[in-house]
């Protein structure tokens, strides 16, 4: 296993970059590797940022759903019966915020999985796909 931001894909396999010292994503010190398409069984690629952005989509959803529902008068769904409406969606939009950050914190730390399973040719085929996702700034 070997993680490190996807640099370059060429004929033969992918060059990507690793921290120096371990597996550290967050250092500057980085060195290219190379690793030939004949030992690669798969390729798993998580875009840069991909958590973050569900954490702030998920919590953003769920903040402006129950937001709405308070909004509208609704009080079936709410905790806060005798609470105005825009209070009802306020504390409505923080406590259905939570379970929103927390499903799409989950749902951006899916990868995708690209089989190769140590064969040039299924490499080949899926070289357009992989250089989709190399990384330009590292």
């Amino acid at each position: 296993t070997r993680k490190g931001y996807l640099h370059n894909v060429n004929d033969s396999g992918i060059v990507f970059s690793v921290a120096s010292f371990g597996n550290d994503f967050i250092s500057k010190d980085r060195q290219l590797n190379f690793i030939d398409a004949r030992n690669i069984q798969k390729i798993k690629i998580r875009q840069k940022g991909s958590v973050v952005k569900g954490f702030l989509i998920g919590a953003g959803f769920g903040f402006l759903l129950s937001g709405l529902l308070g909004l509208s008068g609704i009080t079936e769904y709410g905790l806060f019966d005798k609470l105005p409406a825009e209070q009802n969606a306020l504390a409505g939009g923080i406590v259905f915020g939570i379970p929103g950050l927390l499903i799409g914190g989950l749902a951006g730390t899916y990868r995708i999985k690209i089989p190769i399973h140590k064969s040039i040719e299924k490499y080949k085929s899926h070289k357009e796909w992989i250089t989709g996702y190399v990384n330009s700034k590292y």
